[in-house]
């Protein structure tokens, strides 16, 4: 027999009776407001009246501890690092900027503000493509971090050097876990990807991989965000099939930076940048 939640309520102010009644120190719980049951009780008005008194009835209310707890639970899950989880919108700097940096964080919000609209269209993902060191990184970030906490939308972070070096480890368990979950999730942030490594191309293994991720991704119509140090013509050229696909997903909201590397925030001293 299902029990109430009133039951629950009644059974746990029954527990705090009795341990005060045989002296036994009160229970502590992490939610005071909710004891952490995860909902309490407020009234309110039914917007009608018996002998001109306004009726009240009492509703269960979701607590905010159970809301925080979902989300520390995405945020686990996501695989976004403490440092990275502090990458927001707010602090991406863009003053004595480049107008393409601008444009780039421009762009980053107005895909996640327009995100519960496209979702579940063709054109549902982003791409920050192009020079390094212009912050593609930290917007993704923020968009991966606002989808979490504010939306409580699951996101995956595959930082593709990390995650393919660790799939290529002769661990095939792991690397189907890893590759069945960065088809599945609701959200999958590539960072990197495709990440030139001296003047090689990805291997055969590594576009096989990529490629079976992604044309998932576009078949189900599911959500990506994507960086990458290249532009869409040289992801066709490296594979046609994936790179069309992303350029499809992604044409709506696409910021594409052009080499230069006087807008590299790290080496921006050496150009007289502040």
């Amino acid at each position: 027999m299902a029990i109430s939640m009133q039951e629950v309520m009644d059974n746990l102010q029954s527990k705090m009776e009795m341990t005060r009644s045989q002296g036994i120190a009160p229970i502590e719980y992490e939610c005071k407001k909710c004891n952490d049951v995860g909902s309490y009780i407020i009234k309110m008005k039914r917007g009608y009246f018996i002998n001109e008194i306004e009726q009240e009835e009492e509703i269960y209310q979701e607590c905010e501890c159970r809301k925080q707890k979902k989300i520390n639970r995405l945020v686990a899950s996501s695989a976004i690092t403490d440092e990275f989880q502090k990458m927001g919108f707010g602090n991406y700097q863009t003053d004595g900027k480049d107008v393409v940096v601008k444009k780039m964080k421009d762009k980053a919000y107005q895909y996640y503000d327009s995100f519960n609209d496209i979702s579940d269209s063709r054109q549902n993902s982003i791409a920050l493509i192009g020079q390094p060191g212009v912050g593609k990184t930290h917007l993704l970030m923020a968009v991966a971090n606002n989808l979490i906490t504010r939306k409580m939308i699951p996101v995956m972070y595959f930082p593709y050097v990390d995650v393919i070096k660790e799939m290529q480890a002769n661990q095939l368990a792991k690397e189907h876990v890893i590759t069945e979950r960065a088809k599945s999730v609701a959200v999958l942030f590539i960072d990197d990807l495709f990440k030139p490594s001296g003047n090689k191309p990805p291997s055969s293994w590594q576009q096989e991989k990529i490629y079976e991720i992604i044309n998932h991704r576009y078949l189900n119509y599911k959500p990506m965000l994507i960086s990458s140090e290249l532009g869409f013509g040289e992801l066709v050229t490296i594979n046609e099939a994936l790179g069309s696909r992303l350029f499809e997903m992604c044409e709506g909201y696409a910021e594409h930076v052009q080499k230069d590397v006087r807008l590299n925030h790290r080496t921006r001293k050496i150009f007289g940048g502040v």
